[in-house]
């Protein structure tokens, strides 16, 4: 279960760690008696949130064991932790934390209404922002006392809230400091990208996560206004090269394809002056974020995503209510635009479409990355015959094009004689 909740996972000694045990002793009674008694539940204080994430991780391993009975066991375990659930909220909430405190709360107040950035207490337990200080109110459009007793919640998009729960539950196991990247929304609803890290303060009757949030500021977050027509690339990026070359669109082609200009390589009036364009929405700022596609097994895709494309692992985000995982990749080095790989954990067949065309990576050596996909199993469906493009396709079909950086390679065998194999 450790390897399901990560850093979150409760320790060996916590309350929570006791309810699972409770619990299992409660639904070993009721299977053997074929009765429910009421669970032994006295002198218990859990986070009913976490308890119950704890379990169904449990609940999870233990069908996986189970393997052609997992259906049965699930069925017969189920409606138990339905009823163990409506027993726990008789419990309190409250967390004893463990250790002394780590300083009093007035011995900090001065200085965190001084720092630049953005500064939220935060409860572990309830998600409650317990403390803030005027930088953080200027973030988020609120004042500052406006802030206290907020859900933090409030200010995160819905599928960002199980990854900041995870890391709050990582601070109140014990993880002293610890850095990450999220999305808020102030309160006039504008998304904000921040570098936020955490660090650890008990007080005698609660845990708090310090939570220091800067703002994540690149070219291609700035309002368009911001940045010179000029500078703006095919793909909307700021370029740091400057205008193109005056020359104009280059255009590429291989043996078996028609010439055709590529998106990489086209930068069209309308693209640099946007002003131009019949299309275009004056004011609006956007910035490309992710593209998700489905798995129907994830170890599996990573192999081929990870191990043999290599792209890196920048966040995952397992989500016990929904039964789903979210993994999102990147290119290393640039976290600016990543694939999300979507599992759902219960079973379920996918099929391609032509409406979805490829994602495409640009590559230092074509010729080095087909080798090593190659190496890897995988099929090089169109080969890099102009030592410039290659595509494959990921174990759930997903096209995949790689582009040569700066050009093309000399062609060199036995690229150049590989035939195409199947579609792409």
């Amino acid at each position: 279960m450790n390897l399901r909740l990560g850093p979150a996972a409760p320790s060996v000694a916590s309350p929570e760690a006791e309810a699972l045990r409770r619990f299992r002793t409660y639904a070993s009674s009721a299977l053997v008696r074929d009765t429910a008694v009421p669970p032994a539940l006295d002198g218990l204080r859990v986070n009913q949130r976490r308890t119950e994430a704890l379990i169904l991780a449990w609940l999870e391993a233990a069908a996986e064991s189970a393997g052609t009975d997992n259906t049965l066991l699930r069925d017969s375990l189920t409606p138990l932790v339905s009823q163990f659930r409506i027993h726990l909220r008789g419990t309190s909430s409250g967390r004893k934390t463990r250790g002394t405190p780590r300083a009093k709360r007035r011995m900090v107040v001065a200085a965190i209404d001084r720092l630049a950035e953005a500064f939220l207490a935060v409860d572990t337990d309830t998600g409650t922002i317990e403390d803030a200080n005027p930088a953080a109110g200027a973030l988020l459009g609120l004042n500052q006392d406006e802030l206290l007793g907020v859900d933090a919640m409030s200010f995160v998009p819905a599928p960002m809230q199980a990854a900041l729960w995870c890391e709050l539950d990582a601070v109140c196991e014990g993880v002293e400091t610890h850095s990450f990247a999220t999305t808020l929304y102030d309160s006039k609803g504008t998304y904000l990208e921040m570098s936020a890290s955490t660090t650890r303060f008990a007080t005698r009757d609660k845990v708090l996560a310090l939570i220091l949030l800067r703002p994540r500021i690149s070219a291609d977050c700035l309002p368009r206004s911001e940045i010179d027509s000029s500078e703006i690339d095919a793909n909307g990026a700021a370029s740091e090269a400057g205008p193109q070359d005056p020359a104009g669109p280059q255009l590429t082609s291989s043996p078996d394809t028609p010439l055709e200009a590529t998106a990489h390589d086209v930068t069209t009036t309308s693209q640099r002056n946007p002003s131009t364009n019949p299309f275009s929405c004056p004011g609006v700022s956007l910035k490309y974020l992710h593209t998700m596609v489905r798995v129907s097994n994830l170890d599996e895709s990573l192999a081929f995503y990870v191990g043999a494309l290599g792209l890196v692992e920048v966040n995952r985000v397992d989500v016990e209510a929904g039964r789903f995982t979210l993994c999102f990749l990147a290119a290393p080095g640039d976290e600016s635009a990543q694939i999300e790989l979507t599992y759902n954990w219960d079973a379920e067949a996918y099929t391609g479409g032509r409406n979805f065309g490829h994602v495409a990576y640009q590559v230092d050596d074509i010729y080095q990355t087909c080798q090593r996909l190659q190496d890897a199993g995988v099929t090089i469906n169109r080969p890099p015959r102009d030592g410039h493009m290659a595509f494959v396709r990921s174990p759930e079909g997903i096209s995949v094009e790689l582009l040569q950086k700066s050009g093309s390679l000399p062609v060199q065998e036995p690229w150049q004689s590989m035939e195409n194999v199947g579609e792409w």
